[in-house]
């Protein structure tokens, strides 16, 4: 008898805020839909992980971010129009970064680096436009 799931309609379309919760009633997701499109702030609850953003017509927009269940950080990064822009980074769960990642225009683009659980530098791969030129230096030939 315990609710799971709350949702909001319109003309037969999704349209306000959507809650759902856990056997053990803890929210696992509130989100918010306009005439059926994610819209406005998220948050999710994923067996290991929480996920905090924003949509705009149903696309990834602005800053988003997830944490491991233990509250340390997992993954930052930007969106536009649901695509990656900038820097992202992902961390390993003891809180050191385990890649960070550049993209432009929703493209790989530039220098991405991996690290360790130490926080070394074990990796560096270079892109251009989704493009793997670089891996360590060294430039990556094409298979033909």
């Amino acid at each position: 008898g315990q609710l799971k799931r709350a949702e909001r309609y319109r003309k037969g379309v999704l349209n306000g805020e959507v809650f759902e919760y856990d056997s053990t009633g803890i929210e696992i997701l509130k989100a918010t839909y306009s005439r059926g499109r994610k819209e406005g702030d998220w948050y999710y609850a994923y067996g290991d992980h929480i996920e905090k953003g924003f949509y705009t017509m149903d696309e990834r927009d602005g800053k988003w971010e997830e944490f491991y269940t233990s509250g340390k950080k997992r993954y930052t990064g930007t969106f536009k129009d649901g695509e990656p822009q900038k820097i992202h980074k992902l961390y390993h769960d003891n809180g050191q970064l385990f890649k960070r990642m550049k993209f432009r225009s929703g493209r790989k683009h530039g220098k991405w680096y991996f690290y360790n659980k130490k926080g070394v530098v074990i990796e560096t791969q270079t892109y251009k436009y989704d493009k793997l030129i670089v891996v360590n230096g060294e430039a990556v030939k094409e298979k033909k």
